[in-house]
């Protein structure tokens, strides 16, 4: 795991890539609404739309800034404040 200029990197076991400070997978799977806000509001613009419509890190993206924007807009809070 590398880091660039201050983006946190995140651990991946396998699986879609889910955003960062989300729920293990199914605790997210059951929480998660599909609403795509969090995808909408990703200045990075690394969170996509999977296509079961459940969100996921684009695959060769950088990493996250750790704004915590996802986690705010997630009102069934599948995705948490890290």
């Amino acid at each position: 795991m590398t880091m660039h200029n201050s983006l946190i990197a995140f651990a991946w076991t396998g699986g879609p890539k889910r955003p960062p400070g989300s729920l293990p997978e199914l605790l997210f799977r059951d929480q998660c609404q599909l609403c795509g806000d969090c995808a909408a509001v990703c200045p990075q613009g690394i969170i996509l739309l999977g296509s079961d419509g459940f969100p996921e890190v684009a695959a060769g993206s950088r990493g996250c800034t750790g704004c915590g924007l996802c986690a705010e807009i997630c009102t069934p809070q599948a995705i948490l404040p890290m």
